[in-house]
């Protein structure tokens, strides 16, 4: 008797990572595809190449290993570039890993340097994060249109770009004081000063449909339709057109807009398999996605499968630690932290 309630306390030997990946794959025989190399902090040089390397595969947490350690701190000795880039990516890191007041404190050491027109677009939009007197939503938007009056008005190129991205804060910075109708006339008057460029267009047009304007997001649509071809073109009309669709009810209409085998095609696919009662379906295709090209994969993505897992209910913790695993090998740990709901995740 007493062995058998021995045997009956023996815990379950724990599912590998290379079990649980091998579990998600296996469907029809499929064989999860190789990935590409982790890099760590220790593998690469403590400079600004050795940085960038990491970035490239989203390895933040190893980037603050890298910058705060003892091999970087000799960044007093650098010139003035070296310097510069060193910061640019130690706060992109920080950025990227919700530190955003620590980042603003360093940036403040850069005063009086030349820095490059992304830390100081960086700096006009992070002031918003920083403590009083200096901070606050709304210095930071007359930083950012500072910053935009700045830049020479109707210029292309380069200054035409910049002036673009500061735009996209700008409008960032409305919305989140729920000015809406600052935000639409902000994309309203960058469009007229650049009416060729579909990329501003298109965030335009979604900003239209996110505030309830379809009519006028539609009329941006056909604008966009005569606009001289790009090598983007054909694949800003096509999400537009699903997007406005799906607006509209017609999710047969918005689901054969999405052609492609990416995850940002078969996540708006899957949407539109939701709205129309189709959850399995829905699922089906994120998952299909995914194990066809599991670093296409995208925080939105991810985070729509954990929630239509959830809405699922069958097996959801047991298939969202799948899912996990996967993300986790093929784009990173910070991916994962980054990515998973705070709420609603229900594990």
């Amino acid at each position: 008797m007493e062995q058998a309630t021995q045997a009956s306390q023996v815990k379950p030997k724990e599912t590998t990572t290379e079990e649980k990946i091998k579990q998600y794959f296996d469907v029809q025989g499929m064989q999860p595809p190789a990935g590409k190399e982790r890099l760590t902090a220790s593998d690469v040089d403590a400079d600004s190449k050795g940085a960038e390397s990491l970035a490239r595969i989203g390895a933040w947490s190893e980037i603050l290993k890298l910058t705060r350690g003892a091999g970087w701190r000799n960044v007093e000795r650098c010139g003035n570039d070296e310097k510069v880039r060193r910061t640019h990516i130690h706060v992109m890191a920080m950025v990227k890993l919700g530190e955003r007041r620590q980042t603003w404190e360093v940036l403040q050491q850069l005063d009086g340097c030349d820095i490059p027109f992304s830390l100081r677009l960086l700096k006009a939009d992070l002031v918003a994060d920083a403590p009083e007197p200096h901070g606050g939503d709304l210095k930071s938007q007359q930083q950012l249109y500072k910053l935009f009056h700045s830049l020479p008005e109707g210029e292309p190129g380069l200054t035409g770009s910049r002036r673009r991205a500061v735009v996209l804060k700008i409008v960032s910075s409305h919305n989140k004081l729920n000015q809406t109708g600052c935000a639409l006339k902000a994309m309203a008057d960058i469009c007229e000063e650049y009416p060729t460029d579909i990329a501003i267009h298109h965030h335009y047009c979604c900003l239209l449909m996110q505030t309830g304007h379809i009519d006028a997001a539609r009329g941006v649509y056909e604008t966009i339709c005569q606009l001289p071809p790009t090598s983007q073109k054909q694949a800003t009309i096509n999400t537009l057109k699903g997007l406005l669709a799906i607006c509209n009810g017609k999710y047969d209409i918005a689901e054969s807009c999405y052609t492609s085998n990416d995850c940002i095609d078969m996540n708006n696919k899957a949407v539109c398999a939701v709205y129309s009662e189709q959850l399995p379906d829905g699922v089906k295709i994120i998952e299909s996605a995914i194990r066809a090209n599991p670093e296409s994969l995208t925080e939105a993505t991810f985070q729509n499968l954990i929630q239509l897992y959830d809405m699922e209910s069958k097996d959801a913790s047991e298939r969202k630690e799948l899912l996990r695993a996967v993300a986790t090998a093929y784009k990173g740990p910070d991916f994962v932290r980054l990515a998973t709901p705070t709420a609603g995740d229900g594990k």
